[in-house]
């Protein structure tokens, strides 16, 4: 193992490398790749939430409250049941915006609100504040997967 260069030194001496290639293109084919390069980014993040949002669907309101939102019928969905425990799902909805307001308070205090007044501001202004953490993403993801009824 001692001979194996780690991830990051390998990305690290990549990527500049990646950047003049990518810069040195002609016009067409290097926002070709970046529009490709960014589609397929893009496409991954939105099937990874939405497979969240599904499994969080499912694990608290299905199995904690009993209650399956209905889906699309032409696409052999589940017709409207009733909720085994109504009582309970006022108690999950409550208790997935308080651990998601938990998440964003403790990993990501930044990340709190809709995020549009510093999208404005951004625009108007330019980034005022220091640069978003990598993980605000992936943490904003996660705390908005949290259940939902229908």
């Amino acid at each position: 193992m001692s001979g194996a260069v780690p991830l990051r030194l390998r990305a690290t001496a990549v990527l500049p490398a990646l950047r003049r290639r990518i810069r040195s293109a002609p016009y067409l084919r290097k926002w070709v790749i970046l529009g490709a390069l960014i589609g397929v980014v893009a496409g991954l993040g939105a099937v990874v939430f939405f497979t969240a949002l599904e499994l969080g669907t499912r694990l608290f309101l299905g199995l904690l409250a009993g209650y399956y939102p209905p889906g699309p019928a032409g696409e052999g969905a589940a017709p409207i049941t009733p909720i085994a425990r109504p009582w309970l799902l006022p108690v999950v909805v409550g208790l997935g915006g308080l651990i998601s307001g938990a998440i964003v308070f403790r990993f990501a205090p930044e990340a709190e609100g809709h995020g549009t007044d510093a999208a404005i501001g951004a625009y108007h202004h330019g980034p005022v504040a220091p640069a978003v953490r990598p993980r605000v993403p992936l943490l904003r993801c996660t705390a908005w997967t949290r259940p939902r009824p229908g």
